[in-house]
């Protein structure tokens, strides 16, 4: 953990992750839920090509363990997103062609994949769909990649392909949070929806959902890139677009290897599920003031050889912190009053098994009413300078 804060809006636009949180609904029965954050090194182009370091997050809800032959559901999304009013000279419009590309599993047969319906917020434009493609990004019963798009209108490794026009999934410029207040800064919050993917498991072994991330598209720049999108502001008397792709690296060079953005997202076992099974109790202040860092820890029994806690704060994964002697901490700041719910999650780790806390309640004073994902210490968000001069 570093402690650089992450902030509740976003200096340049990234429209994948601002926040190590997701907001997950409804997910499958018995679910166990992985986030994993990482970095993505992102290219766009506008005026000028511009690479930026960007932190992004995935959440995924799926079973720890099925059996050789059942048919299952897992449920995979991105954490929320934002971009500011202004960058540099320009006026930010939009982001649209948004899509988020996802590679099959192994060791599973596809069944199939829907959006999951109330998880995106604030969206515009096509309806966010889910579509099975190949390599090219046509449509193929027979293709490896799932596409969460807006039908396939994206920037790029599409034939419904465009860079200079708004279309596909869409976020508007409104000025508020997920919620609907206002934002203090002018940004705007959306959420890309979360997808439920359901597969029939191979033989024993694992089951690991990942980001599309083989062959080409592991270049940064590549159109094929898991997240690609189009953002639109105006500058200079005209409208400036710059289409934008990201990729799981810590550095921009093409011989940089992936991180763990490009590894399993979650793992599922197939057949008997092992390792020691593990309780986990979380530990806030009954009282916080909006604003005002507050110490969140978790307990883990037994404690295990290393692994992550993912804490959550109302419902919403706030960021994570690594176990030490069976502790882990983690700073955040409270941005509304009210009464929230904490409760923290250990990931697991091969050896030892996941397991979730009972909600702890912390009660707010100050900073108005209402749910918000709020401020955290935890890996700098990272940005995306847009390229529309200066």
């Amino acid at each position: 953990m570093t402690d650089r804060s992450v902030r509740r809006y976003l200096t340049p636009v990234c429209a994948t992750a601002i926040a190590a949180g997701v907001v997950l609904s409804g997910a499958p029965a018995s679910a166990a839920t992985t986030t994993t954050p990482f970095t993505a090194q992102c290219r766009a182009a506008a005026l000028l090509t511009v690479d930026k370091a960007a932190q992004h997050a995935f959440t995924v809800d799926a079973p720890a363990r099925v059996e050789p032959g059942e048919t299952f559901t897992y449920r995979i999304q991105p954490a929320p997103s934002a971009f500011p009013d202004k960058e540099s000279i320009a006026t930010t419009t939009n982001v649209s062609r948004m899509k988020m590309d996802y590679q099959l599993p192994d060791n599973a047969t596809f069944v199939g994949a829907q959006v999951v319906s109330g998880t995106g917020i604030n969206l515009t434009g096509t309806a966010a769909n889910v579509l099975q493609i190949n390599e090219n990004g046509d449509p193929d019963p027979a293709g490896t990649i799932l596409r969460l798009s807006g039908d396939n209108e994206v920037i790029g490794n599409s034939p419904k392909a465009d860079k200079k026009s708004a279309a596909g999934i869409t976020a508007e410029k409104t000025k508020t949070y997920l919620d609907g207040s206002p934002t203090a800064d002018g940004s705007t919050w959306f959420q890309l929806p979360a997808i439920d993917v359901t597969l029939t498991a191979g033989a024993g072994g694992e089951i690991t959902p990942r980001l599309r991330t083989t062959g080409a598209a592991s270049n940064l720049g590549d159109e094929g890139n898991y997240n690609t999108f189009l953002a639109l502001a105006v500058a200079l008397g005209g409208n400036q677009w710059a289409p934008t792709r990201c990729v799981p690296k810590d550095t921009k060079e093409d011989s940089a290897p992936l991180n763990r953005g490009g590894g399993p997202l979650a793992t599922i076992a197939v057949g008997e599920q092992t390792g020691n099974v593990t309780a986990t109790e979380v530990t806030a202040p009954e009282t916080a003031k909006s604003g005002e860092q507050v110490s969140l820890s978790a307990t883990v029994a037994p404690a295990p050889n290393g692994g992550n806690v993912a804490f959550l704060v109302d419902n919403v994964v706030v960021g994570e912190a690594p176990v030490v002697d069976g502790t882990a901490t983690f700073t955040y700041k409270f941005d509304r009053g009210g009464e929230h719910k904490v409760a923290a999650r250990y990931i697991g780790n091969g050896t030892f098994r996941p397991s979730l806390s009972a909600d702890a309640t912390v009660t707010v004073e100050g900073g108005g009413s209402g749910s918000a994902i709020g401020s955290v210490e935890l890996p700098s968000l990272g940005s995306l300078q847009l390229p529309f001069g200066s």
